[in-house]
């Protein structure tokens, strides 16, 4: 699977009026989290004696996994360190950069940047912050989302963690092009696919409107579906 993200990116790289092209497992604003489901609990670096006191600070975050160029392709400017480069291989420090709300919601009178913390359940392995990333869009039709109340600033579906790729590996991917005429480039991208590898499954293939449109009518499905629940109880 590794082999066939480093193929394809690099092939796509050299497609006419591509800017810049990435590999990740979740497309921003396509998914985001909810009160309701298991949060991703994140521990600061002094979760230990934290637990001792009460309880270790945490906050629900989408959790976004992709490759080297992933910033440049989905036009979110790293304003603090670094971004996730070629040498956050599997077998390196594991690292992450932080939107910012994420890190006010761990660490709102700290530096993150150098700070550790757990993704996911103990047996993950430890996080090192290395940089900090404007927003990227959470929601449908590219809207913000910037809840400023304290109660509920640990589950901000704008509390995004960007993780290499490599460092935390999924089969079912997205290939992300940025491009001046993005509708054009999907039965390239198509192909450019097969001929890397035939076998590979392809699902899939629209513009990134066309799949947070998509995924708006889910929504709109679900939030009037959940209403008349809460109606009738």
């Amino acid at each position: 699977g590794r082999i066939l993200y480093d193929r394809v990116l690099a092939a796509a790289r050299r497609l006419p009026d591509v800017e810049h092209a990435a590999i990740v497992n979740v497309l921003p604003g396509a998914t985001s989290p909810r009160s309701e489901e298991a949060p991703i609990v994140l521990l600061t670096e002094d979760s230990q004696r934290a637990l001792i006191r009460s309880r270790p600070r945490h906050a629900n975050a989408g959790l976004i996994a992709g490759t080297p160029g992933v910033f440049d392709t989905l036009g979110v400017r790293v304003t603090r360190g670094r971004s996730v480069q070629a040498s956050d291989v599997d077998g390196a420090p594991h690292v992450a950069v932080l939107r910012a709300h994420a890190a006010a919601a761990l660490w709102p009178d700290a530096d993150p940047i150098g700070r550790s913390l757990q993704i996911g359940s103990s047996r993950e392995p430890g996080v090192t912050g290395v940089g900090l990333g404007d927003d990227p869009v959470s929601g449908a039709h590219g809207s913000r989302v910037d809840d400023t109340s304290e109660d509920r600033a640990a589950r901000r579906p704008s509390n995004v963690i960007f993780v290499p790729l490599a460092q935390r590996y999924s089969a079912r991917t997205l290939v992300l092009l940025r491009s001046d005429r993005p509708a054009a480039q999907i039965d390239a991208l198509r192909a450019l696919v097969r001929d890397v590898d035939p076998s590979a499954s392809l699902f899939g293939a629209a513009t990134a409107e066309q799949r947070l449109d998509t995924f708006g009518a889910y929504r709109a499905v679900s939030t009037l579906a959940t209403s008349l629940g809460v109606s009738a109880l």
